[in-house]
């Protein structure tokens, strides 16, 4: 495999630009998907069910979409793609690694830096011993994976290698630029993936093949197009709402009342007549402790119960985040 010549080979910054906006598309998947769910139109429920299973979805959604750049004439990432850059990877076992750098290590990155900071939630002393190793292993493997990333750069930057990631070190599989070529390439296979089928075929056959051709144009424009335009609204709106917000809370204007409280669900635990009992023990409250819906249970009920089921079980509002999401109530008397 030859070294990439002074023409071909980007600069640290596009090949960093490309990796933040790979990063970049996860977050406002979900903050979109988060909107929808709260906003009572058709099928919101669903969605906000949906983010219960959020990242083995886009796991599925982005290897599909990976896989079908990795795989091309041109092997690259979709964000990689859009910066004009693509991977020297000719073997399948390049390729493969090339995919799971791509999808695998940020689903796997950001699991054990979920378990980990729901382990942090935990009090020391009810930690389990999964727990315990987590949240102290989980701090050093991060700083050693983010060394190692960070070398590689220093080291991509003054010319020492051809890749700016670990796996495409490992692998040698340099990163360049797209030449007249590689998009003349691109474009023939997708002129010949857009043939259509012989008249001899079967009408379903012919109809399969247009659906599959229409399905990877499709592809191909949302990549290139609409998912940096989305990011590129979703980074706005948040800079726009922020301001407004600073804004809002500079001024003198009075403090709106709190919102009214959420209706039990008809399906949901009933609530107990005397409000000083917990709706899951029907007992005394016990170390009380409440949801964001607002309503107060035991603890260990309530703990165990989320934990479970990841809903509250009087209003039946999802709870993502399980018993990280249990806030105790402190007396001040």
């Amino acid at each position: 495999m030859s070294t990439p010549t002074i023409s071909n080979r980007p600069t640290l910054f596009e090949a960093t630009a490309a990796s933040q906006l790979q990063g970049l598309i996860k977050p406002a998947v979900r903050y979109v998907l988060a909107w929808y769910g709260q906003q009572g139109f058709i099928g919101s429920l669903v969605v906000a069910r949906l983010q219960q299973v959020f990242d083995e979805l886009y796991l599925v959604c982005a290897l599909v979409v990976e896989a079908a750049h990795v795989f091309s004439a041109s092997p690259s990432g979709a964000a990689e793609r859009f910066y004009g850059l693509r991977r020297r990877s000719s073997t399948v076992v390049q390729k493969a690694a090339a995919l799971v750098a791509l999808v695998l290590v940020p689903f796997v990155r950001d699991k054990a830096a979920d378990a980990a900071s729901a382990a942090r939630e935990v009090e020391p002393e009810r930690r389990t011993r999964t727990q315990k190793c987590v949240a102290a292993a989980w701090p050093v493997a991060d700083f050693a994976a983010q060394a190692v990333s960070l070398a590689t750069k220093v080291a991509f930057m003054f010319n020492v290698v051809d890749a700016y990631n670990p796996i495409d070190l490992l692998f040698n599989m340099p990163v360049v630029r797209m030449q007249h070529e590689d998009y003349k390439a691109l474009q023939d296979q997708l002129n010949m993936q857009s043939l259509p089928a012989s008249a001899s075929a079967s009408p379903l056959y012919r109809s399969a093949s247009i659906a599959s051709s229409l399905l990877r144009r499709s592809l191909a424009f949302s990549t290139s197009y609409l998912v940096p335009a989305s990011i590129f609204l979703f980074r706005f709106s948040e800079w726009w709402y922020q301001n407004q917000f600073d804004s809002l809370a500079r001024t003198q204007e009075p403090i709106p009342p709190p919102p009214p409280s959420i209706e039990p669900h008809p399906d949901g635990t009933p609530l107990p007549e005397n409000a000083s009992f917990c709706p899951l023990c029907v007992s005394e409250l016990k170390n009380p402790s409440m949801l964001s819906s607002g309503y107060v249970f035991c603890y260990p009920c309530i703990y165990r119960y989320v934990e479970r089921h990841r809903e509250c079980p009087v209003t039946k509002i999802p709870v993502f985040g399980g018993g990280a999401c249990v806030r105790k109530l402190y007396s001040m008397g």
